[in-house]
């Protein structure tokens, strides 16, 4: 905290000699300290290279602990706070490094990010190469923690939605690439003992090795549940 914001909060304390007619003004005063302490910390929380605030807006919702015999401020964003364009932010009011109030107030933050971006318009279900992304300035709003700059971290994954050009990927709108996709023809293996017997079919859901799914035996049109084993192959025992 500045020196100048640390003076002008010892003029707010009751110490200070505030009257109470001038009441009215000092919670106007120390909700605009207050908003201008939040509004810096979180400018520093968000610097970073490729990430630019455009504007900052914050709420402090109790003004009545401008009454408070204070000293200084703490100002925290505890980790579990960040919540994409809004940021929730504790404030401690201190008097003689004791604390002697707590507030909240919320941050709304718009910002432009170096982001990894769909170069076409790609279908659920497809995996990644290089080729599918590029890197723009994008404004990010709601979730703008979730965006990605660089694109080999997406290479190889699955997208788990539809995206049109020019849209963020964001992490969770990928995931490992599944085994078996929805849609896949598949082999369905058949074993009881020793004998083995091979048929095609066709995934109905998508799956990881290990993952009991929905597949339709090609042969007899009757769906089935059976095991992802590998790429590609699900089994059944008969």
């Amino acid at each position: 905290m500045g020196a100048a914001f640390a003076a002008a909060l010892m003029a707010l304390t009751p110490g200070a000699g505030v009257g109470a007619e001038k009441q009215g003004d000092d919670q106007a005063n120390f909700a605009g300290l207050i908003k201008s302490a939040v509004t810096e910390k979180v400018a520093a929380e968000l610097s970073a290279p490729g990430m630019d605030v455009e504007s900052i807006s914050v709420t402090v919702p109790d003004m009545r602990k401008a009454t408070v015999d204070f000293d200084s401020t703490e100002v925290s964003i505890p980790s579990q706070s960040r919540r994409g364009d809004k940021i929730y932010v504790s404030i401690t009011l201190l008097k003689n490094g004791k604390v002697v109030s707590r507030l909240s107030a919320v941050a709304a933050v718009k910002m432009t990010i170096t982001a990894v971006v769909a170069a076409r318009d790609i279908g659920r279900g497809a995996v990644l190469s290089a080729e599918d992304m590029t890197v723009e300035k994008v404004t990010a709003g709601a979730g703008f923690d979730r965006y990605v700059a660089d694109s080999y971290k997406l290479v190889g994954k699955q997208l788990t939605r539809d995206l049109k050009a020019g849209s963020p990927i964001k992490m969770d709108s990928v995931s490992s690439r599944k085994m078996v996709t929805s849609g896949d023809t598949v082999l369905i293996v058949a074993s009881s003992g020793t004998m083995r017997l091979s048929i095609p079919g066709k995934a109905r859901q998508d799956g990881e090795r290990g993952d009991w799914i929905k597949v339709v035996n090609m042969d007899s049109g009757k769906n089935i549940s059976a095991r992802v084993t590998g790429p590609g192959e699900v089994s059944v025992e008969f």
